[in-house]
């Protein structure tokens, strides 16, 4: 009697023992690993990795002694358990780092992004590249104290893959980069110089040629080193009842692209929403109405027009900027001469 009571005691306390186990396993691998930077930290890693599964394989053998399967068919299936991330890798890598995943920590040393040092505890940012959790990349790190970046203090730098050369950054203050008042956000291209402007949102105005760009115009460096700018009438701040004007036409946006020595190569805009009056020609409100301009010096005007006296349609008139002239662009057909207003 005695022998049956202490045999159901010990399968009770094996059962109870697997089952703290299989209850223990999931805090186990979801254990914060740190911060992920270098040789050391890698294979830290890779040992906490092999830990995890050896304790998941131990309790696999206990279940299996649970079940009273024999001694050695527990060692045989034990074993090919504890191999069995070899032939699941897939699930493995999607288990440990799903590509393209992030995981955010707080870096417990300094790190370096970009050529840039952000001090520990500093807010670090880590994309997944696959083939196992311990292998991912830093792509952004923000800090509460600023830091030195070329000649600039920022608080914030981030890269956005695949495109690695362009780094994104908060300024501490608004700054004047490349000749043009930036606001807190630029990005800049990363050289083998210091960093230089990629684009920004100006904060003060500026007049080029005879150009008005408000504050709020967004600038940015093409390839060949032009300039690109681009004005939305609503991204001016704090902006006047007046509208924005360009060539002396009101507009509600505009786009240029200049030379690096600031030479107008193109210009386009679009009127706002009211009927534009030009010369003999009134362009109604219904639709958009396009202005290109042309060297050496005239504005093609696009969309629904009209003639003022006899109303015949236009969709598109050349305005000379010297002189204010205007004609259609094409010759009219003998019916829209015949139109009457």
């Amino acid at each position: 009697m005695r022998f049956i009571f202490s045999r159901l005691m010990k399968e009770r306390l094996s059962r109870i023992a697997c089952l703290l186990l299989i209850c223990v396993i999931p805090g186990v691998c979801e254990a914060d690993v740190g911060n992920l930077g270098g040789v050391i930290d890698m294979v830290v890693v890779i040992i906490k990795y092999l830990t995890d599964w050896a304790l998941i394989s131990l309790a696999f053998y206990f279940i299996l002694w649970c079940c009273k399967v024999s001694s050695n068919k527990r060692m045989v299936f034990t074993i090919l358990f504890g191999i069995s991330p070899i032939f699941l890798s897939d699930p493995a890598i999607k288990l440990y780092g799903e590509p393209g995943t992030h995981v955010i920590v707080q870096t417990e040393k300094p790190v370096v992004l970009a050529g840039t040092t952000f001090p520990a505890g500093s807010r670090a940012d880590y994309i997944h590249l696959g083939g196992g959790f311990w292998r991912r990349k830093l792509v952004e790190v923000t800090s509460t104290r600023p830091v030195r970046f070329g000649p600039w203090d920022i608080t914030e730098l981030r890269l956005d893959p695949p495109v690695e050369n362009i780094a994104y950054v908060n300024l501490v203050r608004p700054e004047v980069i490349d000749g043009w008042a930036c606001d807190e956000t630029p990005s800049f291209e990363l050289t083998s110089g210091l960093p230089r402007l990629h684009g920004c949102k100006i904060v003060a105005p500026r007049k080029i040629g005879d150009l008005n760009w408000f504050a709020g115009t967004f600038v940015q460096r093409e390839q060949n080193n032009d300039w690109s700018l681009d004005l939305f009438a609503y991204d001016i701040p704090n902006g006047s009842k007046d509208p924005a004007q360009a060539f002396g036409f009101p507009i509600d946006r505009m786009s240029a692209t200049y030379s690096a020595s600031y030479e107008l190569r193109t210009w386009t805009g679009s009127a706002i929403s009211a009927d534009l009056p030009i010369g003999d020609y009134i362009f109604s409100r219904v639709g958009d109405t396009k202005l290109t301009w042309q060297a050496p010096g005239r504005i093609v005007v696009a969309g629904y027009g009209k003639e003022r006296k006899t109303g015949a349609a236009v969709a598109c008139v050349l305005v000379q900027l010297a002189d204010g002239q205007t004609r259609p662009c094409e010759k009219r057909s003998e019916s829209d001469q015949e139109r009457t207003p």
